[in-house]
């Protein structure tokens, strides 16, 4: 089995292993695949998972699993969000707002995640925030009610331990609501500003 992640390969990489082999069938699940990697993908037979990118409209195949409304084109094979594995943990009703959990994954979007954690431990001063952000901030003034850590295995089995999520427009915001937490979606580029409406 063969894992090609766009962002963690250089171009001559992903081409160098696409030729190892006569590939049958390529799976994508990119989030957004460019230009230069759909051209480099033309010869082969694609399945693209949930694609918001150039190779929504030239994949031989898409398959939606994560609702996108109507802010996405209809240019899809299969839309099923069936094959999502929601939590089993939810959580009970409850207005309360003691537990806040901020996700916001990517390092390109670390220093809006940074702001935005601060931000919300300064607005909810009687909560406890938790944000989950890639790496560790140097030198951050943050508030005492603010705790920054990494990421989490199993995620999903946490989320109903938190009374409201921040986070994008994803699956984390559809396993947050599916656990019973209130979710509250930002959006930290231009494809979530989209898929949030």
């Amino acid at each position: 089995e063969e894992i090609l992640k766009e962002n963690s390969l250089p171009v001559n990489r992903v081409t160098s292993d696409l030729n190892l082999y006569n590939w049958d069938l390529v799976v994508l699940d990119n989030f957004k695949t460019s230009g230069k990697y759909v051209k480099l993908l033309e010869k082969y037979t694609v399945l693209a998972i949930d694609e918001g990118g150039e190779g929504r409209k030239t994949f031989d195949y898409v398959l939606d699993i994560i609702p996108s409304g109507k802010t996405l084109d209809k240019n899809f094979n299969l839309y099923y969000p069936g094959f999502l594995s929601l939590p089993v943990n939810r959580k009970e009703k409850n207005l309360n707002l003691k537990e806040i959990l901020l996700v916001i994954r990517g390092e390109k979007f670390k220093n809006a995640a940074l702001r935005a954690a601060v931000k919300t431990a300064t607005l909810f001063t009687e909560s406890r925030v938790t944000a989950l952000i890639s790496g560790s901030p140097e030198n951050l003034c943050k508030p005492g009610n603010l705790e920054i850590t990494g990421y989490r295995e199993n995620l999903k089995e946490e989320l109903y331990k938190y009374d409201l999520v921040i986070t994008y427009y994803g699956l984390t915001a559809l396993e947050a609501r599916a656990a019973g937490a209130k979710v509250i979606l930002v959006s930290p580029g231009r494809l979530h500003k989209k898929l949030g409406r």
